[in-house]
């Protein structure tokens, strides 16, 4: 058994379900879509407990059912890779995790290049 599974088995058998554990898993692991006009939530492990763990998570602190798949890695290994779906309330629980100010930043951060770029157009 490697070091990182070691410590990510005694970290699933502390029992405590966290809002800032699951933060810092969506901040690591997890990814954005947009699905049907709306955003979508993926967070990707390779340990079917973790999946799991995720999964416990999000249905105790926030009272939803995520999908949980799976497919394997192409690779010589074959592992499986689980996914995390999520395309209900994305939007309130990343607020409530306090992690859509970066996106909010982010569009700022264009929105303010683009403007500036649209006033150097119109001077030159």
């Amino acid at each position: 058994m490697s070091f990182t599974t070691q410590v990510k088995e005694e970290i699933l058998n502390l029992n405590s379900a966290d809002k800032n554990e699951l933060s810092a898993i969506i901040k690591m692991s997890g990814s954005l879509g947009l699905t049907d006009k709306k955003l979508s939530l993926s967070i990707i492990t390779e340990n079917a407990k973790i999946a799991r763990h995720i999964y416990a998570l999000l249905e105790r602190l926030y009272r939803i059912n995520p999908e949980i798949k799976y497919h394997h890695k192409t690779n010589l290994r074959k592992n499986r890779v689980y996914t995390v779906f999520l395309d209900d309330n994305v939007e309130q629980i990343l607020a409530d995790l306090q992690l859509s100010d970066s996106f909010l930043e982010l569009k700022l951060a264009l929105d303010s290049k683009f403007y500036l770029m649209m006033m150097l157009a119109v001077l030159i």
